[in-house]
């Protein structure tokens, strides 16, 4: 399973709930894109997860999240939440 977590705050530091959910893009090694635009679970004031069942036929490699949200009406701010290197036990 892939997780990854954003974290949104205000001007103050608190966590924040932003003007809309945040969406997800995910892409393989390959940067195929495997999940478009998949709003984020909330789990928290300003706290959003998303998980994704990785298959076994999944490549492995270097894997990346990009996150967009709208902070306010009109104003969405994408970022790259992160990289992670998936490793797939097979059996053989």
């Amino acid at each position: 399973t892939y997780r990854t977590k954003v974290f949104i705050f205000n001007a103050d530091s608190q966590p924040t709930a932003p003007f809309a959910v945040p969406t997800v893009d995910l892409y393989d090694p390959s940067r195929n894109l495997v999940a478009t635009n998949i709003p984020m679970t909330l789990v928290s004031t300003g706290v959003y997860e998303y998980t994704y069942a990785v298959s076994t036929l999944a490549p492995q490699g270097l894997w990346e999240t990009i996150v967009s949200t709208q902070v306010e009406n009109g104003k969405i701010i994408p970022m790259i939440i992160g990289r992670c290197l998936v490793l797939l036990r097979r059996s053989s």
